[in-house]
């Protein structure tokens, strides 16, 4: 399987770290330059800056810019082929059986999104087990992009929902309610954060006070999306309990 490592041309050291680990598992992997934001937040180009201002009274991040750009001209890459890819950034830590489950990945076809990586440790169940890996499905999305397989389907699908930027990508990718995918995780991760690389994505800008209709408008939003998440992931679950997978 292809994997692409999101980095910056000039992050010499990242791409050593996660050159010296992949090359220790025998894996082929090309670098794909991740792009930066500008700076200037209202300037990024195809970026929400009104929605953000309404809807939080703050602007993401030149770095979170940059990052959600990346994954989306790596999406494009990967919409115009026919293969699942791998898509990694450069700030991780490959487990022991990473290398062996990714072979072992190929073969598996009961996803549209593959995450093999997640910020936080959320509830669970069973999705399928395939080999000796078992995939879940969580409850409360992970969080993070540190690693995942994506479909070119898929990545058409993101695409398509995302004509704007107007949140971080691993908020993005977390909400199913919004793109629809048939996102699949797997338990143990496959990968780590590794927390001693300092981040690039830069300290948020401060936070205009909302007012208390806005306040609202927000809450609504977010609790509706947290419901509608749910009830997808409810859905899977009833597929899995009355055995209605393929």
């Amino acid at each position: 399987m292809k994997i692409y490592v999101i980095s910056l041309a000039d992050a010499v050291n990242r791409r050593e770290q996660i050159s010296a680990q992949l090359e220790a598992c025998q894996l082929s992997y090309e670098f794909f330059d991740a792009m930066r934001g500008n700076p200037d937040i209202a300037q990024n180009h195809n970026y929400a800056y009104d929605y953000r201002e309404k809807m939080f009274g703050r602007q993401m991040t030149a770095g979170e810019i940059g990052c959600f750009m990346s994954h989306q001209e790596l999406w494009r890459k990967i919409a115009a082929g026919n293969q699942s890819v791998c898509i990694m950034e450069d700030d991780v830590i490959l487990t022991k059986n990473f290398a062996r489950a990714l072979s072992l990945l190929e073969n598996y076809q009961n996803y549209e999104i593959l995450r093999l990586s997640g910020i936080f440790k959320r509830k669970w169940f069973i999705w399928q087990h395939f080999s000796d890996l078992k995939l879940v499905k969580f409850w409360r999305d992970p969080m993070g992009t540190q690693c995942y397989i994506i479909k070119p389907e898929a990545a058409k699908r993101l695409l398509a929902k995302s004509p704007l930027i107007n949140a971080p990508v691993d908020d993005f990718l977390g909400n199913y309610a919004l793109h629809r995918l048939n996102v699949v995780g797997c338990d143990p991760y496959l990968i780590e954060h590794d927390w001693d690389i300092p981040s690039q994505l830069g300290h948020r800008h401060t936070k205009r006070k909302l007012s208390v209709l806005e306040k609202i408008r927000r809450e609504f939003i977010i609790q509706g999306n947290g419901v509608m998440n749910f009830m997808i992931q409810l859905g899977y679950f009833l597929k899995t309990k009355l055995g209605l997978l393929k």
